[in-house]
């Protein structure tokens, strides 16, 4: 069987990057109407494109359903899915270890509904996390999303200097779109970039209102 194809997360990852820092822009920003208007529609095009430039997505919106080789890709990421619940439950407090996904999944590759014979990983973040880590790791995710959430809250009301930590805000959330379809944790440079958007999110700024004209 086939390597499953691209999911279309990095392109969405993409949209709803550039849908957010428009939001930030048309709700926050002291720019003309004009302006905000011209930020949203390129907003919009830009997730359009998003959308258009990936064969499954695009395929979906113009066909109303999947082609044949998006249904076999969905079938395979389902049983990737199947798989990382059998292999975290099997160990489900530590896991099985960073870097054991192709050593593990032949052990529960005839308990699956279709799939590929071996992965190299899982295609979907929080499941590898639950495979590799088990309980632990799935416990830091939920921390590190809820101080996230809890962080944009407190920038709610702050002043447009807060407009990086906003920026990077909206970068984690195109890659937590992302992070659904794929997993790039194992990538040095994409740790890198994760790690420098939590720094600048959580940044201190001063905490001035804004009153619009």
């Amino acid at each position: 069987s086939r390597a499953p194809t691209r999911g279309g997360g990095g392109g969405l990852g993409v949209g709803l990057v550039g849908i957010l820092a428009a939001g930030f822009v048309v709700v926050r920003a002291p720019v003309s109407r004009r302006t905000r208007r011209l930020v949203a529609i390129g907003a919009v095009s830009l997730l359009m494109l998003a959308v258009l430039a990936n064969p499954r997505l695009r395929e979906l919106v113009r066909h109303g359903g999947w082609g044949d080789t998006a249904r076999e890709s969905n079938t395979q990421r389902s049983a990737m899915l199947d798989a990382a619940g059998r292999l975290g439950a099997a160990r489900p407090w530590i896991g099985w270890g960073p870097g054991t996904v192709p050593l593990t999944y032949p052990m529960v590759r005839d308990k699956l509904d279709g799939g590929v014979d071996n992965v190299l990983q899982l295609h979907n973040t929080p499941a590898q996390l639950w495979a590799t880590l088990g309980g632990g790791g799935l416990l830091a995710l939920i921390l590190l999303a809820t101080a996230t959430m809890r962080r944009l809250g407190q920038l709610a009301c702050e002043c447009p200097s807060a407009s990086p930590a906003f920026a990077a805000a909206a970068s984690l959330a195109g890659y937590a779109l992302f992070a659904l379809t794929d997993h790039q944790l194992d990538l040095p440079a994409m740790n890198i970039l994760l790690v420098l958007s939590l720094a600048q999110l959580f940044r201190e700024v001063p905490a001035v209102r804004i009153h619009p004209a």
